[in-house]
């Protein structure tokens, strides 16, 4: 058995691991058996996405939470960028 593992880590020195995949294969598998069968591949790369991708998320809205101009903290929604901003950054506008 195969068991294919995710390992983060999104702050230094913190790692989660979560396995997203067991793979099975009889002794007796023969050549047209190896790699992965495209059933496979598309659980897996399922699987990645659901961990990955919320976890980008929360990175992203973490950086977006104060203006890249002052670094003073934005509203958590519909926020505008303050007048005091010359420089508007795409966060300041989300």
């Amino acid at each position: 058995m195969w068991r294919v593992k995710l390992v983060a880590e999104l702050r230094p020195g913190v790692m989660t691991e979560t396995e997203v995949a067991r793979i099975e294969r009889d002794e007796q598998a023969g050549m047209a058996d190896l790699g992965l069968r495209l059933a496979e591949t598309k659980q897996l790369t399922a699987a990645l996405q659901a961990q990955i991708v919320p976890a980008q998320v929360a990175v992203v809205g973490e950086q977006c939470r104060s203006c890249v101009s002052c670094g003073r903290r934005l509203a958590s929604k519909g926020a505008l960028p303050h007048l005091k901003c010359f420089r508007v950054s795409a966060c300041c506008l989300t």
